[in-house]
């Protein structure tokens, strides 16, 4: 790698807009296959199935660019801050997976869901774009 800050960045977008990606042609296959499948109990079953590989992948990829190390999100974020700004988040890094335990944790043993709040109004813009208003997004 020439610039292996630069070069990080493009490498962690590869998840992100992978998952973008997936539920873009997910839509795409709901909103070719729904006039033909709605009226069949097989076929509601199968766009079920699409209409969650597609919330799936919005989830995955929000998730991802959350920005806390492992994630994704903060290796883009290295990618696009100042030299004095990456050395200070290099000191995050030791603490990034017990932060993100610890909001899964916060998320799970009390009624404070961090990732609910973040995810929802996400789902639904995105998800009701690629979708369509049509199934109650």
């Amino acid at each position: 790698m020439r610039n292996p800050r630069k070069d990080n960045l493009w490498i962690s977008l590869a998840g992100p807009v992978s998952n973008l990606i997936l539920a873009i042609i997910s839509a795409a296959v709901f909103r070719i296959l729904a006039p033909f499948l709605v009226t069949t109990n097989g076929g509601l079953f199968f766009l079920q199935m699409i209409m969650m590989s597609v919330t799936l992948n919005i989830v995955l990829m929000v998730f991802n660019l959350f920005p806390l190390p492992p994630l994704d999100g903060f290796h883009i974020l290295e990618g696009l801050v100042s030299t004095d700004m990456y050395v200070k988040l290099q000191q995050v890094q030791q603490v990034g997976p017990m932060i993100l335990f610890g909001l899964i944790l916060l998320s799970y043993f009390t009624r404070i869901n961090i990732f609910s709040t973040i995810f929802n109004p996400i789902v639904r813009v995105l998800g009701g774009f690629l979708l369509g208003a049509s199934v109650g997004w």
